[in-house]
């Protein structure tokens, strides 16, 4: 599983260990970690999302110290991605902290790739059938003598 992890300071930057995220076809594949102050350690968590260039947005909330969360199919589109960590109280006072934002790449994954190439149903089913016309073939150039009948 691949790791990111964002981390918060107070004076409202943020750091990530990643800056690039190749895939492929993946989903729930990415876990994302977001280290808070502990100065808000108390605070609802919200991470605000930015998927691609088609701009859908999602968010992620939580309640604990960090907020953890996976990456769905849906926010590896290629382009960019990009989160926004945020704490709030529920009595209005809010902190945001600057986004991060990670271009994300497909990979061809060839020499891991465990997809083999099967060939078509037709295909299969005309090679059987070129087998059974052979034997037919066969057959129908032999005479009632060239068969055993039950003998040695």
């Amino acid at each position: 599983m691949k790791q990111i992890t964002i981390k918060c300071f107070l004076n409202g930057t943020t750091t990530t260990d990643i800056e690039y995220l190749y895939f492929d076809r993946e989903n729930d594949t990415t876990q994302v970690t977001i280290e808070y102050p502990q100065e808000v350690s108390s605070w609802h968590k919200r991470a605000d999302i930015l998927v691609g260039f088609d701009k859908s947005t999602d968010f992620k909330i939580g309640t604990s110290e960090t907020l953890s969360f996976l990456l769905g199919a849906g926010h590896l589109k290629k382009g960019y991605l990009t989160i926004q960590p945020v704490a709030y109280k529920l009595t209005g006072e809010i902190e945001k902290w600057e986004h991060v934002k990670y271009s994300v790449r497909t990979s061809l994954n060839v020499l891991e790739s465990n997809v083999s190439v099967i060939p078509s149903v037709s295909s299969a089913l005309q090679l059987q059938i070129d087998l059974l016309s052979a034997r037919i073939i066969a057959l129908e150039n032999k005479t009632l003598a060239d068969f055993n009948h039950g003998g040695a």
